[in-house]
């Protein structure tokens, strides 16, 4: 019996029924080449950043005309280069909310914050913490240093410190007749504060000499995150009272996640102040805490002392001398010549008073003189903060609890002053927020 011949599909006669999976293969591999392709575009620009750094090459007889990356990356302060590395890593996601070197992009990395479960709202905070850091940053330089301005909530430095025989800083402490209630979150990770404390002293004590700077005790380096009472705006409270706000922060912290953090940079103010600033990568995003807290306490002071929802910084030091403007700014810091520089130094900048001396004593400089003094201070504070930012850029921490501290002087956690604090963890969870928690710890 003959056989029948085996019937051929004509290309006019329809497509292959294999031609759609080898389209959409194909399309696959396409778009898996365009992130390869920029994720070690990204890799590349970090190389060449760090070689900057270094202040070396990748290849030794690469001439600059090869180098055009490299150049611009050059030109960049030391927090874009930190933002550029931290992008690169897959550590922050880029201004698209877009994760390097992760699967499932933003969105599925943005599970870990509960604001937002889309990359749309993680770029937004990232990028409004970074507008507001960026503005802080170039504030420096384009106001100079004034250690007269004002300092913290509506103090001078001359409020705040006084000098003994010997020229050390002592802390000005004023007792409050309403203590100041805040809610805080502390930097609990000792292995962090210390890298953080060992950076300030290592880049700003030469600087300034080891009387020139206020250092913040490593064991309470915290944010301030919302006040139920400000010195400046105070709200009497009963202990009941009090109490009843500790449950009201106890039953948003059972609801809110631990912060992951990152480090993107180290900022001095006009005034002198020294703080780290961090970005949130997992957990309760700081933005969302204080709109809970906001909730959670509706009798609270009017006039908040943290302004902006979305900063997370923590303060390291308080610069009390003007850097060594006539002298070499690279000394180690020891001895009386480096202090006694830094204070000639800071009689030419614009200031109330200098701590431990009369107020008004601006040395016989005139405003030029001021004016020039305080820029070229604020160009050695600026490069000490940038070798901070150097050194620091990346470090990772998480803030699993808040504090609920009364602070008994003012400025109590920074001077060494008298207060309580009442540990508040976030345990992430849909459950109540309990009656009364632990007692507070008193110091």
């Amino acid at each position: 019996m003959p056989t029948r011949p085996r019937e051929r599909r004509s290309s006019r006669g329809g497509l292959p029924a294999t031609l759609p999976w080898v389209v959409a293969l194909m399309l696959l591999a396409a778009v898996g080449w365009l992130q390869l392709s920029r994720y070690e575009a990204k890799l590349h620009e970090l190389r060449e950043a760090a070689d900057d750094v270094l202040g070396g090459t990748s290849d030794a007889g690469a001439s600059t005309h090869e180098r055009p990356a490299s150049n611009h990356l050059r030109q960049l302060s030391s927090s874009k280069r930190c933002a550029v590395q931290l992008e690169a890593q897959g550590v922050l996601p880029d201004v698209q909310g877009r994760w390097a070197g992760r699967e499932g992009g933003a969105e599925g990395r943005s599970r870990g914050l509960q604001h937002g479960s889309d990359g749309a709202a993680v770029a937004a905070l990232l990028s409004s913490r970074r507008r507001l850091y960026d503005a802080m940053e170039s504030s420096l330089l384009d106001k100079g240093l004034a250690l007269g301005a004002t300092v913290t909530q509506g103090l001078a430095l001359g409020d705040l410190f006084t000098r003994d025989a010997d020229g050390a800083l002592q802390p000005v402490l004023e007792a409050l007749a309403v203590p100041v209630r805040a809610v805080l979150l502390p930097l609990r990770d000792q292995s962090a504060a210390g890298q953080l404390l060992r950076a300030a002293e290592r880049h700003l004590v030469p600087l300034v000499g080891p009387h020139g700077l206020w250092l913040q005790d490593s064991n309470f380096y915290h944010s301030t995150i919302y006040h139920a009472s400000t010195h400046t705006d105070p709200m009497p409270a009963s202990v009941s009272q009090v109490d009843a706000e500790e449950r009201a922060i106890r039953h948003v912290g059972a609801r809110c996640c631990p912060l992951r953090v990152v480090l993107e940079r180290v900022v001095a103010t006009p005034s002198g102040v020294v703080v780290a600033c961090w970005q949130v990568v997992g957990g309760t995003d700081v933005f969302e805490l204080r709109r809970r807290l906001s909730e959670a306490l509706p009798h609270a002071s009017r006039q908040q002392i943290v302004k902006d929802r979305a900063i997370l910084h923590i303060t390291l030091a308080r610069i009390v001398a003007a850097p060594r403007v006539d002298g070499d700014a690279s000394g180690d810091g020891s001895g009386g010549d480096a202090d006694d520089s830094g204070r000639r130094g800071a009689r030419l900048v614009g200031r109330r008073a200098q701590p431990g001396e009369r107020r008004g004593d601006g040395g016989g400089a005139s405003d030029e003189e001021q004016r020039a003094a305080a820029e070229e201070a604020a160009v050695l504070l600026q490069a000490a903060v940038d070798g901070m930012t150097a050194e620091l850029c990346g470090l990772q921490a998480t803030m699993d609890e808040l504090w609920f501290a009364e602070e008994f002087h003012k400025l109590a956690l920074a001077l060494h002053g008298r207060f309580a604090q009442r540990p508040v963890p976030l345990q992430c969870g849909d459950g109540g927020g309990g009656g009364g928690g632990e007692r507070a710890a008193a110091h």
